[in-house]
């Protein structure tokens, strides 16, 4: 799962990289932040297979995780250039600390149940 995981992740990096290069409304804060989404949720679902959840908890967080992480794409693609006074960029980060949080209390419960 790890290997297929981080198959499809790379082909996204170069696909948004490429965009960043076509598109000249994607300026390269926009590819960096899109790319940090990539790259984030890439990490978190391969952390997945690696701490020890039940199944069910494994499953429905990749699906979670995956959808979050298309979020925080679609904001990364619509955020302002500035990282100052950026409302995109403050959405990104708290679904980042929900996704963190989610992903220790499910290791937590994994563990007691």
């Amino acid at each position: 799962m790890k290997k297929v995981t981080l198959i499809i992740a790379s082909l996204f990096l170069v696909l948004n990289v490429a965009f960043g290069f076509i598109i000249t409304a994607y300026t390269p804060f926009k590819v960096c932040f899109s790319s940090a989404a990539i790259i984030v949720t890439a990490v978190l679902i391969c952390l997945l297979s690696t701490v020890k959840l039940k199944d069910a908890f494994a499953i429905s967080l990749s699906f979670l995780f995956s959808f979050l992480g298309l979020v925080q794409f679609i904001l990364g693609c619509c955020s302002p250039d500035t990282v100052t006074d950026n409302g995109y960029l403050v959405a990104a980060l708290i679904l980042l600390a929900f996704e963190i949080s989610i992903l220790l209390i499910c290791n937590l419960t994994s563990k007691k149940i």
